[in-house]
């Protein structure tokens, strides 16, 4: 059951990124030879017309048991990102999807900042991150 649980959270998964050009910023890594885990690491960050940031990170991993990913939302405000909204989940698995909307202020300038952590028996194994480009609304 746990494996048909994952291919069916898998396919839903690759589906919803194979539709990606109705506007959305895809940033997949290159292949990550230099990774022990880590197979893939997808982020997309957009900001709508309406000023709602959309934030989706994927985290796909091998020969670990455990799966974690951070997604911040950040503002330049007075010379500095502060984080003015976060995003958080993980999975006792190899793959993980974190995400949500978010409405910003008008004037700003904004990007997201995620996280990607693997795991094997509770002992950490590698992390990655990724930064978008900036956005202004």
């Amino acid at each position: 059951m746990k494996k048909y649980k994952r291919l069916v959270c898998l396919g839903l998964i690759l589906a919803f990124f194979s539709t990606a050009s109705y506007g959305l910023e895809v940033e997949a890594m290159d292949n990550q030879l230099n990774f022990v885990s880590i197979i893939t690491f997808e982020n997309t960050f957009q900001i709508s017309d309406s000023g709602q940031a959309s934030v989706t990170c994927f985290l796909f991993a091998r020969n670990v048991n455990k799966v974690k990913i951070i997604a911040d939302l950040q503002q330049y405000k007075d010379g500095e990102w502060k984080t003015i909204k976060s995003w958080s989940g993980s999975e006792d698995d190899t793959s993980c999807l974190v995400g949500g909307k978010w409405y910003i202020a008008s004037g700003n300038t904004y990007r997201m900042v995620s996280y990607g952590y693997t795991y094997k028996d509770d002992e950490f194994v590698e992390s990655t991150i990724y930064i978008s480009e900036s956005k202004e609304y």
